[in-house]
């Protein structure tokens, strides 16, 4: 909950830089439609909405039937703006694959076992400073959070649909102890700042 205001969030999770990545399960960590959708094409980001990048994958998702694609949902879409709910109905509803799921507040699955993870992807925000923490690169589409030497940012649509499809070299996700422990400093720059700043 509320992992932007937290100082300590995620920082003692285990180093999940050793382990082994399982290339069929894709996680999406979305953002809110109705207050995240500037990204910036000055920043070489593919997509001009929020909206476009999930829709676009969600096309690819449909193609590659043996991969497993989790759209997680933001806590935020059900519990501030409403009018998201309508925009993930439109999105989601009448889906048919049996390997596209969205998952929403209070549904939540572990998506870290014992010695998997799966391959993370957010457009920007947070969550690739957190992932960061714990010694994975995430895909990122737009400058993060996270310091950029601990996130794998995509360029082009090419790209994008090669990771999704799981053909990334996923040995470039991984962390070395120095990058986490910059992400860990980022995070307690973040949180200090956050303090200062009224919403």
């Amino acid at each position: 909950k509320k992992l932007w205001q937290t100082k300590n969030a995620l920082a003692e999770i285990e180093d999940c830089s050793k382990k082994t990545f399982d290339k069929k399960t894709i996680v999406i960590v979305m953002h809110c439609f109705t207050d995240g959708n500037g990204m910036y094409s000055e920043n070489g980001v593919i997509f001009n909405s929020y909206f476009q990048w999930i829709r676009f994958t969600l096309s690819i998702a449909k193609k590659n039937k043996n991969f497993k694609y989790i759209f997680r949902s933001h806590p935020d879409s059900f519990k501030i703006y409403k009018s998201d709910r309508k925009i993930l109905n439109y999105l989601f509803n009448g889906i048919k694959e049996k390997n596209i799921k969205l998952e929403t507040i209070g549904n939540y699955s572990q998506l870290i076992s014992k010695n998997k993870v799966p391959l993370f992807i957010s457009a920007k925000g947070n969550f690739s400073q957190e992932i960061a923490i714990a010694g994975i690169k995430s895909i990122t589409l737009d400058n993060s959070a996270a310091p950029n030497e601990c996130c794998k940012k995509i360029t082009n649509k090419k790209e994008y649909i090669k990771w999704l499809s799981g053909k990334g070299n996923y040995n470039e996700l991984r962390l070395s102890n120095k990058l986490r422990l910059l992400a860990k400093i980022n995070k307690e720059i973040y949180f200090e700042t956050n303090k200062y700043i009224i919403y």
